[in-house]
């Protein structure tokens, strides 16, 4: 009933089994076609449908945009969408798309898309869709952390697979809001390390990059700021972490995504300290990529180089 029509968030793990993966989100929304009459106000859409109560099965169903609507920039509908049928009530939630998490096996050349899910909507918590995946291995352990988007807004999660590619348990990390969490590959002084963007509901803060710690995978604190946006700079709305940090030689490297004041998404590097990851030594003053080639300019996530 749906079409896969739209895939980002690309992260690879190479420690399931000892073989190369990629973990891809991708998008879905009905297949059906748009149609509307250039002369009305109005343009006809198939959308996923979500009741009011809490059951994560998606419906389809048949709605009136404004033609001005564009699906592809906008992934909530419009509160002007109406059912095609005046006396019909609007549905509690409408969204263009919903995603899932998928596992893609490289084979040299090839590669092999499995043919399910790994992390699909499964409850309250997770019913509009699983994004941001993360992938790392703890103690021969491979751990892809992912933000579930359900009912109460943004959730951190962490699922635990297995050596034959099957995710084993799900367990969420954080509360709402939070999105892009990154777990470190190594435990720092007996504790576990993830770093995570928390969504701003203020006018007065920034959305920025937080780091916290963990002595069991669940229990997580104390939350701290470690790096913002800054003023003039191509990070100067807003930052993010991008994959699991790397350890080298001068500490762990942290790649992460900035936006700038165009809303462009830039790619950029930090080093962390070694054995206090909480303090930063270096940070580049110009991103590492930007956004230039045609493909990277326009589409559904224009201006964008995400990580």
């Amino acid at each position: 009933r749906c079409l896969s029509d739209w895939s980002s968030d690309v992260c690879s793990s190479d420690l399931i089994g000892r073989r190369p993966f990629l973990i891809v989100r991708v998008d879905e929304r009905p297949a059906s076609p748009q149609r509307h009459n250039p002369s009305n106000e109005f343009k006809t859409l198939h959308v996923t449908y979500f009741p009011l109560h809490r059951d994560p099965r998606p419906q389809i169903c048949r709605v009136q945009v404004p033609t001005a609507y564009n699906p592809d920039k906008e992934s909530v509908l419009p509160q002007s969408a109406r059912t095609p049928r005046q006396n019909s009530r609007r549905p509690s939630l409408l969204l263009c798309f919903t995603s899932h998490l998928r596992l893609a096996e490289l084979r040299g050349d090839v590669v092999d898309v499995q043919p399910a899910p790994a992390l699909s909507p499964s409850n309250q918590f997770t019913r509009f869709g699983c994004e941001d995946p993360r992938a790392t291995t703890i103690r021969g352990t491979p751990l892809v952390t992912f933000t579930g988007i359900g009912d109460f807004g943004a959730t951190s999660w962490v699922c635990q697979f297995t050596d034959k590619a099957q995710p084993h348990k799900c367990w969420m990390l954080l509360g709402p809001d939070h999105k892009h969490s990154a777990l470190f590959p190594a435990q720092i002084s007996g504790k576990y390390m993830m770093l995570t963007r928390p969504l701003t509901r203020s006018t007065i803060s920034r959305e920025s990059i937080w780091i916290q710690s963990s002595p069991d995978l669940t229990n997580w604190g104390p939350p701290s700021p470690l790096l913002e946006p800054r003023r003039g700079f191509w990070d100067s709305e807003r930052v993010g972490p991008g994959p699991s940090p790397i350890r080298i030689p001068r500490g762990w490297l942290l790649l992460y995504y900035g936006v700038d004041r165009e809303q462009s998404y830039h790619l950029g590097a930090a080093i962390l300290d070694h054995d206090n990851p909480r303090k930063v030594t270096a940070r580049t003053k110009a991103p590492i990529l930007s956004p230039t080639l045609t493909w990277e300019r326009i589409g559904r996530r224009a201006d964008t180089i995400f990580r």
